[in-house]
């Protein structure tokens, strides 16, 4: 059985880009708008495949980016900013 979950962490992933790029493009944002550049890691990982891979994750949230609060869809799992809390 596969248990549902969702992932929080500071930095985004590389699709965040890709993901919101082509929801611009159809139409498909889910919430919110870019209001600043994403900025993920510079080498290359694996998780987002890996996330595919294992099937549970249903949300990943990252907070890096203090002025983006989007959310978009990316095969299945919502790509989601936070904005800062003070």
């Amino acid at each position: 059985m596969v248990v549902p979950s969702i992932m929080f962490t500071h930095v985004p992933l590389t699709e965040y880009k890709e993901a919101y790029d082509a929801a611009e493009k159809s139409g498909k944002i889910i919430h919110g708008q870019r209001c600043e550049k994403e900025c993920p890691p510079e080498e290359e990982d694996e998780l987002f495949e890996t996330i595919l891979a294992l099937g549970s994750t249903k949300g990943y949230f990252c907070g890096h980016e203090h002025r983006n609060d989007y959310v978009v869809e990316k095969e299945g799992i919502r790509l989601s900013y936070g904005q800062c809390c003070k």
